[in-house]
């Protein structure tokens, strides 16, 4: 308690500051922490999703089962923890680690992906490269799908007719077929080159285990990291990454060449 009075006494927070606690589930060296929180007064319910950490110091001591108390910063450059703080510890269970992703090189096995009026093909067998992505339209942190689709919004002018960009949805009971009209319409999708598209649910958790890429519900929220697949002609992938932070003149360049490559014996780029 006299933590958060400490926390709520700050000076300089501004209007989109809030108090966040939970407990660490996993600590991402040097600036991402999972914390399972709480819910947060006038922002988010309960939920357990990951947090970037703009200096590195403040997680470096954390370990798994830490109870923190913390500072959610927002603005128009995304979300971050600071002023982190332990309040306790409690022994959570052993990590059970997801199948292995895919990796650069291998070829992504033909998924069927519903776009409406009509279904493609992604992966082997697919009929130009792939761009391929995950969101979903109500998604409320700015570095997640908002970032993304702004990256993609510039990625479509470059890559031209003789490639594609794809992203599946990962709420597909709320983003039904005209929602997702609606939302290409809004963003800007150029017809031909950006489709938005629907798996089953038993499709989508094994493409999005394929693509390195938790999916979860948590108090009936939709928790989600990001992932961003380039795929070659022969629907191979060329590199995999795992934040909004990449150039779309190197995805670009990817989807036009099938190069150049992921880093060698690399799984997902994190852009420095």
């Amino acid at each position: 308690m006299l933590l958060l009075l400490a926390l709520a006494a700050c000076d300089d927070w501004g209007s989109r500051a809030h108090i966040l606690e939970g407990t660490v589930l996993e600590v991402h060296r040097p600036d991402e922490i999972v914390v399972d929180h709480h819910a947060i007064k006038d922002f988010m319910g309960p939920m357990t999703m990951p947090f970037p950490v703009r200096d590195p110091s403040e997680i470096a001591e954390l370990t798994r089962g830490d109870e923190i108390v913390a500072r959610l910063m927002i603005d128009e450059r995304g979300s971050w923890l600071d002023r982190i703080r332990v309040t306790g510890h409690v022994e959570l269970p052993a990590l059970v680690l997801p199948p292995m992703p895919l990796r650069p090189t291998e070829v992504l096995p033909p998924v069927t992906v519903d776009v409406g009026g009509s279904a493609i093909v992604v992966g082997q067998g697919q009929d130009r490269p792939t761009a391929l992505g995950f969101l979903y339209t109500t998604c409320p942190i700015p570095e997640f799908c908002p970032a993304l689709v702004t990256k993609l919004q510039a990625l479509q002018a470059l890559v031209g007719t003789d490639a594609r960009i794809v992203t599946v949805t990962l709420d597909p009971a709320t983003d039904t077929r005209e929602v997702l009209d609606a939302f290409a319409v809004t963003t800007g999708a150029l017809p031909g080159v950006w489709q938005f598209g629907r798996l089953d649910d038993a499709t989508l958790k094994d493409v999005a285990s394929k693509a390195g890429l938790n999916v979860m519900r948590d108090h009936g929220d939709l928790l989600h990291g990001s992932r961003l697949l380039v795929l070659d002609r022969e629907g191979r992938l060329v590199e995999r990454y795992d934040d909004n932070r990449f150039s779309v003149e190197r995805v670009a360049e990817q989807l036009k060449t099938g190069g150049p490559a992921a880093p060698p014996g690399n799984s997902g780029t994190v852009t420095p």
